[in-house]
């Protein structure tokens, strides 16, 4: 059911599709190179008018900004299949990130698809992405953040426990104001912390590992969703 609504909307986008690697409407447009590697940044566009049901007419607007990596032809462990799986990610975490957002909805409502990144860390051998953003439908809206971290060597993704332990330790330094937080509304404390326990205590059946956190180089940020569909957010700054 999912890939039936993410394939529907992949065909509304590539309608109108303008795929390019220099395009200035994001405004961090990134051209990162190491002796390795260069990260660009390339885009998906839409912005048309649509019709539904014959009388519903509104501009749909779609600008979906991802990173691309791209090795160079010098260095010695260059290889077009890790580039290729590497991108693949990249470009996939755009868009099935929002997949459950798509479940029961016709994709024709979706009005507005805004998702952009920073890139928080890069190296010889680690890269790591916070994305973030918005989509809205005629009825919907959900607002997004999520983080992809990998090994610019073999191309897999990070898990969390990759950098820290997620357990009860975490509770604590937020208890005694070690770990810091934002979040998305601003909540109390006493709500971070219960929302942080509900997440530890359910971490080793999370499905998804690799998506949940990013980091720089002194921080990992954990994102906590409270809410269906992420629309609310905590983010966990726990110092590595």
């Amino acid at each position: 059911m999912k890939k039936r609504y993410l394939n529907f909307l992949f065909l509304i986008i590539y309608t109108t599709i303008l795929v390019g690697c220099t395009d200035n409407t994001n405004e961090n447009i990134y051209n990162l190179e190491t002796e390795k590697y260069a990260i660009y940044t390339s885009n998906i566009i839409e912005s048309n008018p649509t019709e539904m049901n014959n009388y519903v007419h509104y501009e749909r607007n779609i600008n979906i900004q991802f990173p691309q990596i791209y090795y160079s032809n010098e260095y010695s462990g260059y290889d077009i299949d890790l580039e290729t799986q590497i991108n693949k990610i990249l470009f996939d975490i755009s868009i099935e990130n929002n997949d459950s957002f798509l479940v029961g909805r016709d994709t024709r409502e979706i009005t507005e698809y805004y998702s952009d990144y920073t890139i928080t860390k890069y190296d010889e051998n680690i890269f790591s992405i916070k994305y973030y953003g918005h989509l809205y439908s005629i009825s919907h809206a959900r607002e997004f953040c999520y983080g992809v971290t990998i090994d610019a060597n073999t191309g897999e993704m990070n898990q969390i426990s990759d950098f820290i332990s997620v357990d009860g330790e975490l509770i604590k330094n937020i208890e005694n104001g070690s770990i810091t937080y934002d979040s998305h509304p601003m909540y109390e404390k006493d709500f971070v912390i219960e929302a942080a326990s509900k997440f530890i205590e359910g971490y080793d059946t999370l499905e998804n590992k690799t998506n949940i956190f990013f980091i720089d180089e002194n921080t990992v940020y954990l994102i906590i969703p409270v809410s269906y569909g992420n629309s609310n957010y905590i983010i966990l700054d726990i110092p590595l």
